[in-house]
């Protein structure tokens, strides 16, 4: 919803000059389908019944229809009750029905929800006088809640459709129904639609197109019911909604693939943020995960939740699908680099029928990289993780490692664990103090130009 300076005080008029100030909207259960209403902003400055007022419908391709409509205005509730007046285009026959708008307060400056009512079907409840509820944040059962910074198209083009529709979405030119095609496993979800992504894209590079598919997957299916999701608004703020359903789509709409969303009446503005928070929401990409971030408690303060299950809870098993292509680049660049790291002055990389190392497969999953001592007494499992690593890792390589032992080192060959991430944590540090046979190492990214 947009709206523009507010008019001067006055008694609705039976017209509606284009350049008076306005409110616009979409019906929510329509998103982008529908067309957006041009609103007099004075028509909701006091309350009673206003009939058959004038104001303008714009269609897709920018016309401006006139539409009559009685307008019953009360407390933060507006219904536009539009009928077939003999004057009226009635070939517009979707028009035909109700609109109500629901307001965040009684003073009327803000929508909070807009719902259509076709001539018909059920009607609404009937309004309540007072302001609208504060829709309280109530946690999920048993566990605590994500937190997921989601950018509504570029530069938040359509944050105004997707708050008025209840509503996130993604698009990426994928025109196809996902329901029943997503799956748990996001890399499943990937394999398949990254030739797909690159097939409308080819020149898409094939980690931008692992990033791409994996936004799609956290908006469809990574994000869970009960989790929060902070929304730019283009202002400087970020709305706060709740995530309420599974993923639907709407073919021909802008963001088809869909998740219903309850938007809360919170906003959080970038000056309230701390600068660790400003940067990982400020991220490039469609989607963030704050929660993982390390920035859980800041969030539960900034909206007003202050009680509950500690972050530790938050998404310590759950690997982050966007950044599979990143460390899946990592690991192509380890392996061309492999005798210039410090691990290459000590390991060759093992090859056999199976590979050169790289992604070696095992029964508990591929092996980033497998790795063999200069002098074949010792092998090296490495796991690569891009970011900060979790203690859950520790558990992983050491099933990897496990494997190794049971199926390919010989009698006088030991094995021993390397796992390398951006930055470690406390919990890590802790769990690796009892595994004396795994390595933990840093990784550092360095750019530098040269003058030709």
């Amino acid at each position: 919803m947009k709206r523009s300076e507010a008019a001067a005080p006055g008694p609705p008029a039976a017209t509606t000059p284009l350049e008076e100030s306005t409110v616009s909207f979409y019906w929510s259960d329509q998103g982008s389908g529908s067309q957006p209403d041009l609103l007099p902003l004075r028509l909701f400055e006091k309350e009673g019944f206003f009939p058959k007022q004038i104001h303008y419908v714009g269609s897709k391709s920018g016309n401006r229809l006139e539409a009559k409509c009685d307008v019953r205005v009360k407390g933060c509730i507006a219904e536009l009750d539009y009928q077939p007046y003999p004057d009226f285009n009635v070939a517009n026959g979707i028009l035909l029905g109700v609109t109500r708008l629901t307001f965040t307060n009684d003073s009327r400056t803000t929508i909070l929800t807009a719902e259509w009512k076709s001539r018909g079907k059920s009607t609404f409840a009937p309004p309540e006088p007072s302001s609208p509820p504060k829709l309280p944040l109530e946690r999920r059962n048993g566990s605590a809640r994500n937190y997921y910074r989601v950018m509504l198209g570029k530069k938040s083009a359509h944050a105004a459709e997707c708050f008025a529709g209840g509503f996130i979405g993604a698009d990426f030119e994928i025109d196809e129904d996902l329901s029943g095609k997503l799956g748990d496993d996001w890399r499943h979800f990937n394999q398949r639609y990254i030739p797909v992504y690159l097939a409308r894209h080819p020149e898409k590079t094939r980690i931008g197109a692992g990033l791409a598919c994996g936004f799609l997957w956290v908006i469809s299916k990574g994000i869970q019911q009960g989790d929060l999701v902070l929304c730019p608004d283009g202002s400087g703020r970020y709305r706060v909604g709740e995530v309420t359903d599974d993923y639907y789509y709407t073919p021909g709409d802008i963001l088809p693939h869909r998740r219903p969303v309850r938007w809360t009446n919170s906003y959080v503005d970038r000056d309230e943020m701390s600068e660790s928070l400003r940067n990982s929401a400020g991220s490039i990409g469609t989607v963030s995960n704050l929660g993982r971030a390390g920035h859980w408690e800041e969030l539960e303060k900034l909206v007003g939740m202050t009680q509950g299950p500690t972050a530790a809870l938050i998404g310590s098993t759950i690997e982050d699908p966007t950044v599979f292509a990143l460390e899946k680049h990592l690991e192509d660049f380890l392996v061309q680099n492999w005798k210039q790291t410090e691990l290459g002055k000590r390991y060759d990389l093992f090859q056999d029928e199976n590979g050169n190392g790289q992604q070696y497969p095992t029964d508990t999953g591929p092996i980033d990289i497998l790795a063999i001592s200069k002098d074949k007494q010792e092998l090296l499992v490495v796991e690569l993780k891009k970011g900060r690593a979790s203690d859950s890792v520790v558990g992983q390589i050491q099933r990897y490692m496990g494997y190794i032992v049971e199926e390919l080192a010989e009698n006088h060959q030991s094995v021993r664990g390397a796992i390398i991430a951006l930055e470690d944590d406390q919990r890590i540090r802790r769990a690796l103090r009892v595994a004396t046979n795994i390595e933990f190492y840093r990784y550092e990214v360095s750019f530098r130009l040269f003058k030709a």
